[in-house]
């Protein structure tokens, strides 16, 4: 009788032992898998369409020669906001455009400024631009922005913003205009001096 119920109890051991083990595996099968502390991993969700809206309040052009067409027929600068460029080591890179343009870019002033006063671009450089403006690896870290005036000439070139405040490229581009609007004065002060119309009368004379 005792070997009997040494026997019932050895039997009821291993089935409550199997059942625990079975509740455990199952437990832990639903569960989502672990990620490591050093995982590589991304974790980019992709913004919904309202987040993805920040920033458009700007006129962006998106083509750099429609964009230079508006400057030469309006006389406004260029301003060229570069998120990326080819070859860039930068991670992270679209996080950072959308942060510049959620940041910066939807300041109310900021619109403004740019929307009046420039023609705001917005667009990655081709491999020929990058070698026309400069806009290479390691010389231009992403993101920045380049000012280009009427002539095709770079006036301001910003790279590696980070979490600057919107005053302060308020700051940078109002002094951008204040350079540029003296320079044209003074030209157009010396285009009106009786010298400068002295020869143009002289330059025009037919011999």
């Amino acid at each position: 009788m005792l070997k009997l119920g040494i026997q019932l109890a050895s039997v009821f051991l291993v089935l409550t032992t199997a059942t625990v083990t079975l509740a455990q595996t199952t437990a832990n099968s639903s569960k989502p898998p672990q990620r490591s502390l050093n995982s590589t991993e991304k974790i980019r969700p992709t913004p919904s369409e309202l987040a993805a809206k920040v920033g458009s309040a700007v006129d962006w052009q998106t083509n750099f020669e429609a964009a230079q067409k508006l400057t030469v027929e309006s006389g406004k600068p260029i301003f060229w906001y570069v998120p990326t460029v080819e070859g860039s080591f930068m991670d992270r890179k679209t996080e950072i455009d959308r942060y510049m343009r959620a940041g910066m870019f939807s300041w109310p002033r900021i619109i403004g400024l740019l929307n009046e006063n420039f023609v705001p671009l917005a667009a990655a450089p081709t491999e020929s631009q990058q070698q026309t403006w400069s806009l290479l690896p390691t010389k231009f870290v992403e993101p920045g922005f380049l000012v280009i005036d009427a002539r095709g000439k770079t006036t301001l070139r910003c790279d590696r913003l980070t979490t600057q405040h919107p005053i302060w490229l308020e700051s940078v581009l109002t002094a951008a205009l204040r350079r540029a609007n003296a320079t044209h004065s003074r030209q157009r002060t010396l285009d009106r001096s009786p010298l400068a119309s002295m020869w143009r009368s002289f330059s025009n004379v037919q011999y």
